[in-house]
């Protein structure tokens, strides 16, 4: 099995979500604190992104960033994911 590595930004709008963007990796990316959010930032500057889970550290391979665009309503949000597989 290969460990494929991918960053990804999803919105959600209660129980639909689509993918704003996706790229895939052969690779950990991750070397620096703060490149998942970097990440987020470059692909999305607008959002105002907040750790939601994970570790956003050196070689992580679980993070992810939300953005809730209205206050106070946590059913409508944008999720910005670095996650890995098994191929």
């Amino acid at each position: 099995m290969k460990t494929k590595f991918e960053f990804r930004i999803t919105a959600h709008v209660g129980d639909d979500a689509m993918f704003l963007f996706r790229e895939e990796y052969d690779s950990n990316i991750i070397f620096d604190d703060g490149d998942v959010l970097r990440m987020a930032k470059y692909n999305m500057p607008f959002a105002k992104w907040v750790l939601d889970d994970g570790e956003d550290e050196a070689y992580t391979d679980y993070c992810q960033y939300v953005c809730y665009p209205e206050e106070n309503n946590t059913d409508n949000y944008i999720l910005a994911s670095w996650d890995n597989y098994e191929i």
